[in-house]
């Protein structure tokens, strides 16, 4: 049950940040929205990091640094950019139901990185947000 509160409080702080990150976008471009939030985020989540791992942090290998280094260009940089930039040109509600498709990404990345399986209702889950985002995108 711990772990869905967790989850929870993950979805109620992106959608949150959507909904700000559209406010702050009147005044200024996506990318420098970007850079300011990535500068907080780093800030906040070194601090964090330092003070409950340390331990942890220094004995990280190359590989596992180098898989980290992926992530954090892919998802911080250039996700959040292409996210505030889909809120700016399409709205928060729009960007936020089509960024949400997150999961087929992780599904598909699973199936062919990890090698992991797939069963019918993850199948029908990734049905359902598919047809989401065709409702979402073709809406009038």
């Amino acid at each position: 049950m711990t772990g869905v509160i967790l989850a929870l409080l993950a979805a109620l702080g992106f959608g949150s940040g959507a909904v700000f990150a559209r406010v702050g976008l009147q005044n200024m471009s996506p990318q420098f929205a970007t850079l300011i939030s990535l500068a907080v985020s780093a800030a906040a989540a070194m601090a964090i990091a330092a003070a409950l791992h340390p331990g942890e942090i220094v004995g990280l290998g190359a590989t596992a640094l180098g898989w980290l280094f992926l992530v954090g260009l892919l998802n911080f940089p250039l996700g959040r950019m292409f996210n505030y930039l889909s809120v700016r040109l399409t709205g928060v509600a729009k960007a936020s139901t089509i960024v949400a498709a997150a999961p087929l990404f992780a599904m598909t990345l699973a199936v062919v990185i990890l090698g992991e399986s797939l069963d019918l209702l993850t199948l029908l889950g990734a049905a359902s947000i598919t047809g989401g985002i065709v409702l979402t995108v073709y809406q009038r």
